[in-house]
């Protein structure tokens, strides 16, 4: 049983525990990063590549992804996929386990090499039904609800925004996910110690976690006594910390001009020391939480201490590095991270967005969707673009409407398709949005783009399923009509109706909207990416770009994914709340303060 330690001084000796090993700690997450991102990650990318180049597909996105997962090729994918996880977990976090417990037994720190023959030798362990649950534990469960752990593979994991919105619209949804959020966060505290049973105790990842969620429902009370009280020590100890090392920012803020080379170095020298010491935190995180699970595992169990078979503990190079040798590479570390700020400084001060926002179909908060008033809206506003979705009715004319049926606008449950113009123009597509809408009409393509005619541009998106190619043609004949190719772009999440607007009128700017996308862009023949935001990264854009392509984002809403966004270069914004990007994008082009190049250089860093 856990012995009776206040609080405090239970955090004392997981400290005490955790400087001891301090130097091997540290040591090993270095040389596991390097390992893991020169060696394992591009290995295990270049057989993913190799193995997706050998199906018939050269780039997956949308509905694609399912047909290959299913395919020989997906499922050897799949399997690439787990093996690469056990060999993370195994070498980030098991490697950690084994140090925390070496360091709690007493017993003398292993060889690097002894730490990753003994957690390898549990990869058949996690090839298993049990295994399966742990590395769903680590790289989908805990990141979800963001706590305790984050792998090289996996820092966070969240439903995209447009899924978000759709299950917050839908009371049913709404409740079961969050039955499912608390399912998730019972089942994380519940398995918490299975990793460790696995690899201190050597048996099988099925019975660690049976064991692991016996310990923690015996043991409630102490259970949550010490990770909750450590946990708030360790937040206050985080905030003091980051406290401290922002004060002299902000105390020499008044006698420092930013414009001047002098200023930028004594900022940059500053904002250096903060940066390290939020580093050395974070460094310091991980391994403390391995530790403090290490202790509780032994205390809440009476389990006896475990020696591990670990080998030679001679040439133990964790821990012999000189003290002359470790203080010069802090200094030389320090050095060039000042350096590599100041330059940083200088690029954030210089740096200017230039993002194009689009108003997502039409200004869709001020006003009913996919209405000329969404569209007057938007103008209003100061949008580049409105996005508007088009489909045909069913005597051929193309109309502005997003869902299949006409009922959560209109409130007539019908398709457009078993409607002819003149009926669907008697609807009243205002009235469930506001009664100052009352009587609004379900606008025609042809309306819309007479009314936006040098005024704003529009992103028509083809949706798809009914008479397809009559759609395509009549999309490209008002375009041709009222020359309109200028101040317009054709998408759709349908691969085909890209290729068909493609092939029938190259002149016309087309975009393909996609969830997510893996493999060689290239071969798509489209103009442009539209790409659900949370999916895109930095390298995606590079990407794009050398390809001399535009990325757009949807569907935007909050700020900090904005920061974000602009940070990684994308061209254009979609977004339900015009105001609030534009006022936000021109925050982040006003002047620099010291706040702002912080808030940068952080963004830069995660």
């Amino acid at each position: 049983m856990i012995q009776k330690h206040s609080i405090i001084q239970e955090y004392r000796m997981l400290l005490k525990e955790f400087f001891i090993g301090l130097k091997p700690f540290l040591i090993y997450q270095l040389f596991t990063a390097a390992l893991i991102y020169i060696l394992i990650l591009p290995s295990f990318q270049l057989l993913l590549t190799s193995v997706m180049k050998s199906s018939p597909y050269q780039v997956l996105t949308n509905g694609v992804i399912t047909k290959y997962l299913l395919s020989p090729q997906g499922f050897l994918t799949i399997l690439l996929a787990m093996v690469l996880s056990i060999i993370v977990l195994l070498i980030e976090i098991g490697g950690l386990i084994v140090i925390s417990n070496q360091i709690y037994t007493r017993h003398a720190p292993p060889t690097f090499k002894s730490i990753m023959v003994y957690c390898l030798s549990n990869i058949k362990k996690l090839i298993s039904i049990g295994g399966l649950f742990i590395i769903l534990y680590f790289f989908v469960m805990m990141p979800f609800i963001n706590i305790a752990f984050r792998t090289s593979l996996v820092s966070n994991f969240s439903l995209p925004s447009f899924i978000l919105d759709y299950v917050n619209q839908v009371p049913v949804l709404d409740l079961l996910l969050t039955f499912i959020s608390i399912v998730l966060i019972f089942l994380s505290i519940h398995w918490i110690f299975a990793l460790h049973i696995t690899i201190i105790k050597d048996i099988s990842a099925r019975s660690a976690i049976r064991e692991s969620y016996r310990l923690v429902k015996h043991h409630y009370f102490n259970f949550f006594k010490y990770s909750l009280g450590i946990l708030l020590v360790n937040i206050i100890v985080i905030f003091i910390s980051s406290i401290v090392s922002l004060l002299p920012i902000f105390l020499i803020e008044e006698w420092v001009n930013l414009s001047t080379l002098s200023g930028t170095i004594i900022v940059s020298i500053l904002m250096t020391i903060y940066l390290l010491i939020l580093f050395i935190i974070s460094t310091f995180v991980f391994p403390i939480n391995v530790h403090l699970i290490t202790r509780l595992y032994y205390q809440l169990s009476g389990e006896p201490k475990h020696h591990l078979r670990l080998g030679s503990s001679q040439a133990r190079w964790l821990t012999s590095m000189k003290k002359r040798t470790f203080n010069w590479l802090l200094f030389l570390t320090f050095f060039i991270a000042t350096l590599i700020t100041i330059v940083m400084v200088e690029d954030i001060k210089n740096t200017k967005y230039d993002v194009d926002i689009t108003a997502h179909r039409g200004a869709s908060v001020q006003a009913p969707e996919n209405t000329l008033a969404a569209l007057q809206s938007a103008i209003d506003q100061g949008a580049d673009y409105a996005e508007i979705d088009v489909q045909l009715t069913k005597d051929g004319h193309a109309i502005l409407l997003h869902d299949k049926k006409l009922s959560r606008t209109t409130g007539v449950d019908q398709k457009p398709s078993d409607l002819t113009l003149k009926e669907i123009k008697t609807l009243d597509a205002g009235s469930w949005f506001s009664s100052e809408y009352h009587g609004e009409p379900i606008p025609t393509l042809e309306e819309a783009i007479l009314f936006s005619k040098d005024r704003l541009k529009l992103n028509i998106e083809l949706k798809g399923g009914y008479n397809d190619e009559q759609l395509v043609n009549e999309v490209i004949r008002l375009i041709k009509e009222y020359h309109f190719n200028y101040q317009a772009v054709v998408t759709s999440l349908d691969y085909n109706l890209i290729e068909a607007i493609e092939d029938s009128a190259p002149y016309i700017t087309t975009g393909y909207v996609m969830y997510m996308a893996f493999g060689d862009l290239s071969t798509l023949n489209t103009d442009f990416y539209s790409m659900e935001a949370s999916t895109i990264t930095e390298q995606f854009v590079y990407n794009a770009h050398i390809l001399g392509r535009d990325v757009h984002a949807w569907t935007v809403n909050d700020i900090d994914l904005v920061t974000e966004l602009v940070d990684d270069g994308v061209d254009n914004i979609i977004t339900d709340d015009i105001r609030l990007i534009k006022n936000h994008i021109t925050y982040l082009n006003s002047e620099m303060s010291f706040e702002r190049i912080l808030e940068n250089l952080l963004e830069i860093i995660e």
